[in-house]
């Protein structure tokens, strides 16, 4: 039954005012579709989003919820004008920081026409098992720039990964630009120091870990964050094994890594680094402001982290060290050289994109399917990845480039674009990564093509299991 859109207003603050009793404060995860700042002045006549034909289209509105963080003011406004003046669809936003809200709406039948940008696949599953959503597949036809962004091996994955027991897809899954991300970086400066080489092996690590901290006594070798997970990534590799299921390189069977031989070898020796005060003795424990502390006081020597993330340390530990130079390397750390070094492989997509319900007729569904395709056009990719020329960027020997006053590399101080109420939809436009400190993503992911790399593990669930696996009483 189509969805009476004037209810969902009276609804959300109804659950709003129910949150704020029971204290709920937990934010969803993921992209925000809008964010916070004042939009500057703009007209109606922007570049790159006049009337292309809309008066032949009759207006439609959708109900469409937006996923915010907390203490976050969105900023609807660049796409709101996108939509009418473009589409001929009047947005009437509804802004959800907590997954109870959404919950709630759809167990109430007042769910929105679509859901912006959300990450949580097996909620999204779990709506398409009880009878929300549309699939995609049956209108993929619709989308021939958004599939063109996946060669058919991707989008095998990627359906496969994503879709529900019944073999259909019931979102718009984002487009991975990388396939890689992760790497070792080191201070090359203090290699240079120690007469030391980047570790091949994890003996080779250890030695470099030893000498460090030989050296500085009061240093913490390895900062960390995020807990203890986050600290075995690159040792899992190290290992060839994995924190879940996996597919063992070396038994070409399906294991569950903590329960290997190679995993516990692997706790024996990150226990030793721990003993031994080689990494940070509050690694399980330790915030974002404490790692951040590490780095400004010059501690640490090495970590397995972003690509993106030596330029970083480099400016936060300038005062520390003006010679810290953090460098990232395609070589990874392997605990058994005679089998080789592993390399990390992400899936081709990432698991948050658009949700369209029911609550929509057919008519407006395919009206939407315009916006979802046209955003993966070079138009579009650079429309929301950097936003619109003359206000977010100028264009300069035939590229876009990003405005003195807007976050970029060059430009650690500037307005993020999503305080503007742009940011990237379904896919990040190569021009937008190049100038915001990713481009390092695409160099890794070429380094390491062809490598030897953990498979995926890919499964599928019945829908009985689905049913019973939302079953709160189960």
């Amino acid at each position: 039954m189509r969805v009476k859109k004037r209810v969902i207003a009276t609804v959300l603050t109804c659950i709003l005012f129910v949150s704020l009793i029971a204290g709920c404060s937990n934010a969803a995860e993921g992209p925000t579709s809008a964010a916070a700042g004042t939009a500057p002045g703009q007209s109606a006549e922007t570049p790159g989003t006049a009337s292309q034909g809309n008066d032949a289209k009759e207006e439609i509105a959708l109900t469409i919820a937006s996923i915010i963080g907390k203490d976050i003011a969105p900023n609807h406004e660049p796409v709101t004008r996108l939509l009418k003046e473009k589409f001929n669809i009047k947005a009437e936003w509804t802004d959800i920081s907590t997954d109870e809200q959404l919950n709630l709406l759809f167990s109430t039948g007042q769910y929105p026409d679509l859901i912006w940008n959300y990450n949580g696949e097996g909620t999204i599953k779990r709506w398409a098992t009880q009878g929300y959503l549309y699939s995609i597949d049956e209108y993929m036809d619709h989308l021939p720039n958004y599939r063109a962004l996946f060669s058919d091996e991707e989008w095998n994955t990627t359906h496969t990964y994503a879709s529900n027991a019944d073999g259909k897809l019931y979102y718009v899954p984002t487009k991975n630009y990388r396939s890689a991300a992760e790497a070792w970086m080191y201070r090359m400066n203090i290699l240079k120091e120690l007469d030391k080489e980047i570790p091949a092996t994890t003996d080779e690590l250890y030695d470099l870990l030893k000498a460090y901290k030989e050296k500085y006594p009061d240093s913490i070798p390895i900062a960390n964050r995020w807990g203890f997970s986050n600290f075995l990534k690159g040792f899992a590799l190290a290992f060839r094994t994995g924190t879940s299921f996996l597919y063992d390189p070396d038994s070409s069977q399906l294991e569950y890594g903590p329960a290997t031989d190679k995993f516990r070898e692997m706790l024996i020796y990150v226990s030793k680094l721990y003993a031994e005060g080689l990494v940070d003795p509050e690694l399980q424990t330790a915030t974002d402001t404490q790692w951040e502390e590490v780095y400004a006081n010059g501690l640490n020597v090495l970590e397995y982290s972003y690509t993106n993330r030596p330029v970083w340390a480099n400016n936060v530990m300038k005062d520390a060290d003006p010679d810290a130079d953090w460098q990232w390397t395609s070589q990874y750390v392997t605990a058994y050289p005679e089998k080789g070094e592993l390399v990390p492989k992400e899936l081709p997509y990432q698991p948050w994109g658009s949700v369209l319900t029911k609550a929509m007729t057919e008519e407006e569904l395919q009206r939407f399917l315009e916006v979802i395709d046209w955003s993966c056009s070079e138009e579009g990719q650079r429309w929301f990845s950097m936003g619109e020329e003359g206000i977010t960027y100028e264009m300069a020997d035939g590229k876009p480039v990003f405005k003195d006053d807007i976050y970029s590399v060059t430009n650690p101080d500037g307005k993020e674009i999503a305080e503007l109420g742009y940011g990237y939809y379904l896919i990040r436009s190569r021009e937008s990564l190049e100038q915001t400190g990713y481009a390092d993503d695409l160099a890794l992911s070429k380094e390491v093509e062809g490598k030897p790399y953990r498979a995926f593990v890919s499964y599928a669930l019945t829908e009985d299991q689905e049913k019973e696996l939302i079953d709160p009483e189960t």
